[in-house]
């Protein structure tokens, strides 16, 4: 910045966490996090930070500020807008969050969110690790979630076995979450994201909470509507 350069980041203006651009004459608040739609009102909290470094782009290349905020002010307004990074999708009786990561880390960072949702059911967890992933991967993976929900469903897609022998993917996962310390009783393993639709749909009540991990969720969250909806049409 005393050098002519130009830096962003996040700080609280006026009560609200924002991004700011600073250089040597001044700071500019560029825009409240919470007014980024995929933020969910701030709850998001890494969609505030994926916030900050597309605006850093957007100023490399010159994009004014104005014309910055009119991109972000609708990112994630709908679900197809802000498609497979840790979502709420539209269409079911309960809150579902859709997140297509299958890395330890990204769990642990979307538990600092579901762990602020307060419900009155269940909090389920449907979660699955790619097949390449190093076998410690199984473990850190369950760690990450390990204590954080009251009902697990394990499962694999069969284009992500890569190597593996099927049924191996669910059973080193639901080991692993069993020796983080979660109960058997707790933890269920299925087939692919298919089965695992169908599982929930059949166990989740509209007073629970659910996320998903590991989906290409533009693809896949039709099929969980479908799950749902067949499900409670034959109940």
């Amino acid at each position: 910045m005393a050098a002519g350069g130009e830096a962003l980041f996040l700080a609280k203006r006026d009560g609200r966490e924002t991004i700011v651009v600073a250089s040597a004459s001044g700071d500019v608040p560029l825009l409240a996090t919470d007014e980024v739609p995929a933020t969910n009102g701030g709850l998001i909290w890494f969609h505030g930070l994926n916030a900050l470094s597309a605006s850093a782009l957007a100023i490399g290349l010159d994009i004014g500020y104005d014309a910055i905020r009119a991109g972000l002010r609708p990112y994630g307004k709908e679900y197809a807008g802000a498609k497979l990074r840790t979502v709420f999708a539209e269409g079911f009786p309960m809150q579902v969050l859709f997140d297509s990561s299958g890395k330890a880390p990204a769990y642990a960072a979307a538990v600092t969110v579901t762990d602020k949702i307060t419900v009155p059911g269940r909090k389920i967890c449907v979660i699955t690790v790619p097949g390449n992933r190093p076998d410690w991967a199984f473990a850190e993976s369950a760690e990450a979630v390990a204590g954080h929900f009251q009902r697990y469903i394990c499962f694999e897609r069969r284009e992500y076995l890569r190597g593996r022998k099927p049924g191996e993917i669910v059973s080193r996962l639901a080991d692993a979450l069993m020796a983080a310390g979660d109960p058997r009783e707790a933890v269920a393993t299925t087939g692919d994201h298919k089965d695992a639709a169908l599982l929930l749909a059949r166990e989740a009540k509209d007073e629970d909470f659910i996320v998903v991990f590991g989906t290409e969720s533009m693809a896949t969250v039709d099929t969980y509507r479908r799950a749902f909806q067949e499900t409670r049409e034959r109940a």
